[in-house]
C-alpha cells in the first residue's frame, strides 16, 4: 500500500531515533507493528485482579526507576561528550542523532581516502559502544534510555549554544547586559 502523510519534523526525528533504520518505510512499519501488538484481544483483559494490578505497578515502577537512572547516566555522558566536540561536530551529531551518527562514523571506517564523518568512531565508541565500532571489537551496546540521555544532553548543549552565542564575536547574553 502506498500512502502520503504529513509528519511534524520533531516527531519524525524522535521516531527515527527509536529504531535502527531511519528509512520512511521502516519507521512507519515499526510504528504500525507496535500499535498492532498493543491491541488486546478479547481474552487479554489486564489486569485481572487488584493483586495483579499492584504487582504490575510495582514491576513498572522498578523498571521505570532503572530506565531513569540509565537516562541520567547517559545525560551525564552526553555532557562529557559535548565538552570534547567542536561546533561542527556537535551540529552534525545533533542533526543526525547519536546512534545514527555513531553508525555513520563506524561505517565509513578508517579506509584511506574515504569520506570521513566529522567525528571519529573512536570517540563515539566510548559513548555509543558497538554502534560506533567499525571493527566489531567493542562488546557492549548502550541501552535506549542511555542513548536517549546522551542525545538529550547534546541537544540541550546545542540549543544553549545556538540561543546564546553571537558568532560574530561574543556571547549574546554579554551583549544584552552591556
Amino acid at each position: 500500500m502506498k500512502l502520503s502523510v504529513s509528519v511534524p519534523d520533531e516527531l519524525w526525528m524522535k521516531a527515527c531515533r527509536r529504531i535502527d533504520d531511519d528509512s520512511p518505510s521502516a519507521v512507519v512499519q515499526s510504528a504500525l507493528s507496535r500499535l498492532a501488538a498493543a491491541a488486546a484481544t478479547d481474552y487479554q483483559v489486564r489486569p485481572m485482579s487488584d493483586e495483579i494490578s499492584a504487582a504490575l505497578e510495582a514491576a513498572r515502577a522498578h523498571v521505570v526507576a532503572d530506565a531513569r537512572e540509565m537516562f541520567q547516566a547517559g545525560y551525564s555522558q552526553g555532557l562529557e561528550l559535548a565538552a570534547q566536540l567542536s561546533y561542527q561536530e556537535l551540529e552534525w551529531i545533533v542533526q543526525t542523532g547519536g546512534v545514527k551518527a555513531a553508525k555513520d562514523a563506524a561505517s565509513r571506517g578508517p579506509a584511506p581516502g574515504s569520506y570521513a564523518a566529522p567525528i571519529g568512531s573512536g570517540l563515539l565508541a566510548k559513548y555509543f559502544g558497538s554502534y560506533a565500532d567499525p571493527l566489531d571489537s567493542v562488546e557492549w551496546t548502550p541501552s535506549r534510555p542511555t542513548t536517549e540521555g546522551i542525545d538529550a544532553a547534546l541537544h540541550d548543549v546545542w540549543q544553549r549554544v545556538t540561543e546564546t552565542v553571537d558568532l560574530t564575536g561574543g556571547d549574546a547574553e554579554d551583549a544584552e547586559q552591556q
